[in-house]
């Protein structure tokens, strides 16, 4: 005899309104089993795994719930061929939106005659055109909001005479947030100096490249990360 199963899952996104993918909209997964071996199957169960761009474990709002089967089988049984259908649920978190994506996986496992638990798979996307035919995840994509926050502090490096004044050293520390939902690529910056009568001045040094929060090269940031660069200016007469 062959035992074997297949399953698939699609995902279908019910938006909130506002016509892009993100927070507050439902993702409607369905899931199907099909028996693929010929002897039947009993004792079906289906566990599901999501996560969120970052790899954070997420809760299904609502089921799997057992939809029914082409053939009439209640749920956990499938006979030779016959399809079990299931949906389970989704709402798009805020934080959950800004990774970029919405990962999913269901493992199916059930039992052959005189056995426990001893077929078993793991979904497929139903999309064969990615590349992957078996056991891919199901990954929504959230619709891309790119933003980045830049914040400017300095502080004074006196020369030691207590005055605020030529030959003190102000060191300037730039820092750069990815505050949206999308890796960022080519960032740069353009630093401009004055003093109080708007003359342009120059920096003495920098600005330099200094740390990234999550270790993304220079001019690269990755979802809530932060980079740091720092400049520095001599005052003189």
């Amino acid at each position: 005899s062959n035992t074997s199963i297949e399953v698939t899952k699609t995902a279908t996104v019910i938006d909130n309104g506002d016509e892009l993918t993100g927070s507050g909209d439902i993702i409607q997964y369905t899931i199907s089993v099909k028996n693929t071996g010929n002897i039947v199957l009993t004792n079906l169960g289906i566990v599901d795994t999501l996560t969120d761009g970052d790899g954070d474990s997420l809760s299904i709002t609502n089921g799997p719930f057992f939809s029914g089967s082409n053939q009439g089988s209640a749920a956990g049984t499938l006979q030779v061929g016959e399809i079990a259908t299931y949906i389970a649920y989704y709402t798009i978190t805020s934080s959950a939106s800004q990774t970029g994506t919405i990962i999913n996986t269901v493992t199916a496992t059930a039992s052959s005659p005189g056995n426990t638990n001893d077929v078993t798979d793991i979904s497929d996307d139903g999309d064969d055109t990615d590349g992957n035919t078996e056991d891919d995840p199901t990954i929504t994509f959230n619709n891309p909001t790119p933003s980045i926050e830049a914040t400017k502090t300095f502080e004074i490096i006196d020369n030691g005479d207590g005055l605020y004044n030529s030959g003190d050293i102000i060191k300037y520390t730039i820092t750069f947030e990815n505050t949206g939902n999308a890796p960022l690529t080519g960032i740069n910056f353009t630093d401009n100096i004055s003093d109080g009568a708007g003359t342009v001045l120059a920096l003495t040094d920098g600005p330099f490249y200094s740390t990234s929060s999550l270790g993304s090269a220079q001019g690269s940031l990755s979802i809530n990360e932060t980079s740091t660069y720092i400049a520095f200016y001599v005052i003189n007469n």
